[in-house]
């Protein structure tokens, strides 16, 4: 059975992504429907000169609060995907998720998740695949978050993640 997104998951999306860009004070391209990941965020100089791309974001909205769940589930194909694409372009993959109390954002670092079978079943059938669970400890306040280690040097002001 084919998915086709319903028009609030780009609306959810959109609104986490602009959140982000906001926070970090980059730029960002939004992908389209069916690319591996949702934007990749540029470090964008004040010159005017050619953007450096700085992140590659996976978006995600959970219909609950961060902390109500010890850990949020996403399919190891996914992460994969998006890793292998961050990694060929050089850049950083970030999962960024919009909870019912707020946004959190982590680094895709599968080695710190736990896999095993799962699925969901809110798209009118069950879909069962490998899965992999993020401790929700490793998820950060998105107003909490830095990119220091991979900006360029001097661009953010925050604390190391």
């Amino acid at each position: 059975m084919a998915y086709f997104r319903e028009p609030y998951d780009d609306k959810n999306e959109a609104i986490m992504l602009r959140a982000f860009g906001r926070a970090t004070d980059l730029g960002f391209v939004q992908t389209t429907r069916n690319c591996v990941f949702d934007a990749i965020f540029y470090h964008i100089p004040k010159d005017g000169t050619k953007g450096v791309p700085v992140c590659m974001v996976e978006a995600k909205r959970r219909y609950h609060s961060h902390g109500t769940k010890a850990t949020l589930g996403i399919g190891k194909k996914k992460v994969t995907r998006v890793r292998q694409e961050a990694a060929s372009r050089g850049i950083v993959p970030l999962l960024v998720v919009g909870f019912d109390n707020g946004i959190r954002v982590t680094r895709m670092e599968p080695e710190h998740y736990e896999e095993k079978v799962g699925g969901r079943g809110d798209r009118g059938t069950w879909g069962i695949e490998m899965m992999y669970y993020i401790p929700v400890e490793r998820f950060v306040l998105l107003k909490e978050f830095t990119l220091t280690p991979i900006m360029p040097q001097g661009t953010i002001r925050r604390a190391v993640l």
